[in-house]
């Protein structure tokens, strides 16, 4: 408990960081139609869109790669985390087993968690995905996971990779498409078509 105290302390509201994340800009004219689309210098592209406007295979494709017990978990595996402590009391090597929610905490906090490979960087990414999960339902971390995670060639997010990829908005991918998407975080510039 003292632990989990420490640990979460230090950490931002999730909600403030996802509403302070960067979006591309987009000029339109006075009736609203879209003219031009900016990327952010620093960033690149990101639009937010909510997970009704997410195809459902992008949603399935996403989850089936990257934590297919998500519905039912409470932010952690807890076989990856037995398996974690086990590997790191036998002094063999990392786990790894990341839960959407865990990459979700270790992308929202990066300063908080950190990116070295040690047990203590992955014990804090765990509490602070047990916090996201309390704090949030699974389709609100699902929906700040898909606007976050980065696709490759500077896109960040479902509707960016959608557009950047297959020139066409997240809600239209079909399964080829998103089965695609949803492989490419593990390593953006390997899997990059």
């Amino acid at each position: 408990l003292y632990a989990y105290r420490e640990v979460n302390k230090d950490l931002p509201n999730a909600a403030k960081v996802a509403v302070d994340t960067f979006e591309t800009t987009k000029i339109t004219d006075r009736n609203g139609v879209l003219l031009q689309q900016v990327d952010q210098v620093e960033g690149g592209w990101r639009t937010f869109v909510p997970l009704d406007q997410i195809s459902s295979y992008a949603i399935d494709a996403t989850i089936a790669s990257e934590d297919a017990t998500y519905w039912t978990h409470y932010g952690i595996e807890p076989i990856a985390f037995i398996r974690l402590a086990v590997i790191n009391l036998s002094g063999a090597g990392t786990s790894g087993g990341s839960t959407i929610t865990q990459q979700l905490a270790r992308g929202l906090y990066p300063e908080q968690i950190g990116n070295d490979l040690t047990a203590t960087r992955k014990f804090k990414e765990m509490l602070a995905a047990v916090a996201l999960d309390k704090e949030f339902s699974k389709e609100d971390i699902l929906t700040m996971y898909l606007n976050q995670i980065f696709y490759g060639q500077r896109s960040y997010g479902i509707e960016a990779a959608a557009n950047t990829y297959f020139n066409k908005r997240a809600s239209e991918l079909n399964l080829a498409e998103a089965s695609l998407l949803a492989g490419l975080p593990q390593a953006p510039s390997s899997y990059d078509p």
